[in-house]
């Protein structure tokens, strides 16, 4: 069997793969999180948050729904910023 065919073979039965190597990578090391779990970090309310993000003081991402998702990476540089640690 060459090496071509050894690799069908082991993918065979699964999915074919939709992101690339460095977008699973980014997204595993920088997850999105929700409103409540931003907010948790920050130790800010929810509607803080979202005034927050309404003046620009922190990037969110819109759902298809209209949900807020926030970076880790933009949180924890908010929290930063505010002279708190990460703990």
């Amino acid at each position: 069997m060459d090496l071509g065919a050894a690799r069908l073979a082991r993918r065979a039965g699964r999915p074919p793969l939709t992101e690339s190597r460095d977008a699973i990578i980014r997204r595993l090391l920088d997850p999105d999180l929700t409103l409540h779990e931003a907010a948790a970090i920050l130790n800010l309310s929810k509607a803080t948050l979202r005034r927050y993000t309404d003046q620009g003081k922190l990037m969110c991402q819109r759902t298809g729904g209209g949900q807020r998702r926030f970076k880790l990476s933009d949180v924890l540089a908010l929290l930063e910023q505010r002279g708190e640690a990460a703990t």
